[in-house]
């Protein structure tokens, strides 16, 4: 009995811009997600770029839902920052932050536990 079966469709769809480079990733709990940098704000030339400022979620989070407060149209450090930072250059990372399914993993292990007793 095999546990473990490789996943036949591709991971990722690779999309990228100018300055953004992004994937959708499907995680285990098929729903798909913004992952890789998002430029949030950049001086108006780039030369006067002094520094990177690049927010990254925690566990469970969202590239933008993150930085986003529920009564907001957009994350925080894209409003609030470039006044307050006019020389810095904001940008937001993502990553597959979906720590495990455990619903469909502790069904899964149960069934299978029932099967071995039956």
């Amino acid at each position: 009995m095999r546990l473990f079966r490789r996943n036949k469709e591709p991971e990722a769809a690779v999309a990228q811009d100018t300055l953004e480079t992004s994937l959708v990733i499907r995680s285990p709990t098929n729903k798909t997600f913004p992952s890789g940098i998002k430029l949030l704000h950049s001086p108006t030339s780039v030369p006067d770029t002094v520094v990177d400022i690049v927010f990254v979620h925690g566990l469970t989070g969202d590239r933008e839902k993150t930085w986003t407060a529920c009564y907001a149209s957009e994350p925080w450090p894209k409003t609030l920052l470039p006044s307050e930072l006019p020389t810095a250059r904001v940008l937001t990372f993502g990553y597959d932050a979906c720590v495990v399914d455990w619903r469909g993993l502790c069904r899964r292990v149960a069934l299978l536990t029932m099967r071995g007793i039956c």
